[in-house]
């Protein structure tokens, strides 16, 4: 499924072994003419997820610290846990996101998101870690 959000472009992909609420899955979102870089993108997403807890309840656990990715010239990631609203309930998810900047200026973010306690060797998670830039 693909998508225009505020001058990026979004895909998210179902892993082929999701389950029927649809996790785990892989959400990319680039922007060629990011107005604001990989640090800030992921400040703004960290401030509004943790800082305002009355705006999104569902998120806790929120980590964020700075990385290094091949061929980025900035790097972020960030985890927590997130409560997901599905046709029968809510799930409770663990997210990993990564911001990179490449050097023309471009910024994406992955987001790697599944069942609380399944995101380590999930689908979604090797697919976010084969991001090759160049």
């Amino acid at each position: 499924m693909a998508s225009k959000v505020a001058g990026y472009d979004v895909t998210v992909y179902g892993m082929p072994d999701a389950s029927a609420a649809g996790f785990p899955v892989l959400q990319v979102s680039w922007g060629a003419k990011a107005t604001t870089g990989a640090v800030e993108s992921s400040w703004a997403h960290e401030h509004s997820a943790k800082m305002n807890p009355k705006l999104n309840p569902a998120v806790s656990n929120y980590v964020r610290s700075s990385a290094t990715w091949p061929g980025a010239k900035a790097a972020v990631v960030a985890t927590w846990t997130e409560d997901v609203p599905t046709a029968t309930g809510t799930l409770a998810t663990d997210v990993l996101a990564l911001w990179v900047q490449t050097t023309s200026g471009t910024v994406a973010l992955l987001l790697a998101v599944a069942p609380k306690g399944q995101l380590d060797g999930s689908t979604a998670l090797n697919a976010l870690r084969s991001l090759t830039i160049g």
